[in-house]
């Protein structure tokens, strides 16, 4: 039997450091990571962060679950059939290279500075590398079990619930583990730049007045959160499809 590491920390612990290393020659813009431990201590704490933190993770949950059904309903339709390719394709190609804060500004013409204009540009970040993701898994299902599925009779529900569905599950998956990830960045930037409310409002104001331990207090939250997000869902991927390459890897080998 031979214990294995968690890849993330063994990637980690030279990065903690390097910080601490070059944060210890009076960088000014780079506290060491133990002075920023430090006022993260007070940070952490304080009711403030702890508000801004729930408003935070419930902007992105709801954005992040929304964007996830349109994009597999969708996805799984365009993947189908090609008149719905046809339609959205454009739209999806041009608002996909599209900067999304250059899109801001229509969000708060029409949402206001509000938590659904926030929401909304959750949903941007993390839609596309679903809708994107599940089309391109569907159309590789092999075109003979959709035939076989069909000829027995099967709905269009079933054959996407049986066949389509879980042969594009690895690239599904991948998808929203990627949505995820983005969908972290789409909440700190509707944040900043809508109602300046939650941690990304946190992130301003302490960029602002320079406190740099604890802006680097906050960041180490949004990063935990976005490596515990894409650790979440490789285990998911590796329960789900113990048969996709690198499931193993995932997993841990035991021998």
């Amino acid at each position: 039997m031979r214990a294995r590491i968690p890849f993330p920390i063994v990637a980690i612990l030279p990065g903690v450091v390097i910080w601490e290393l070059i944060g210890r020659l009076n960088v000014s813009f780079l506290p060491p990571l133990s002075d920023v431990l430090v006022a993260g201590l007070d940070v952490w704490s304080s009711e403030r962060f702890l508000g801004s933190l729930a408003g935070s993770v419930s902007s992105l949950a709801v954005g992040f679950v929304f964007a996830a059904i349109v994009g597999i309903v969708l996805g799984v339709l365009m993947g189908r059939f090609d008149p719905v390719a046809w339609a959205f394709d454009p739209y999806i190609n041009v608002l996909m290279s599209s900067p999304k804060a250059a899109l801001i500004p229509i969000i708060v013409l029409f949402f206001g500075f509000g938590r659904e204009a926030v929401i909304l540009t959750v949903f941007m970040y993390a839609f596309f590398p679903v809708v994107v993701n599940t089309a391109a898994g569907v159309r590789q299902t092999p075109r003979n079990m959709i035939e076989m599925a069909t000829s027995f009779g099967a709905s269009e529900w079933a054959v996407a619930r049986r066949v389509t569905l879980p042969s594009a599950a690895p690239l599904v998956l991948g998808g929203l583990r990627f949505a995820a990830a983005r969908s972290i960045k789409g909440v700190i930037i509707g944040e900043q730049l809508i109602s300046v409310v939650g941690l990304g409002a946190l992130v301003q104001r302490f960029g602002v007045q320079f406190q740099f331990e604890q802006l680097y207090s906050v960041i180490l939250v949004v990063a935990f959160a976005g490596l515990a997000l894409s650790g979440s869902f490789r285990w998911l991927e590796s329960a789900m499809l113990p048969w996709a390459p690198g499931a193993q890897v995932h997993r841990g080998v035991s021998e």
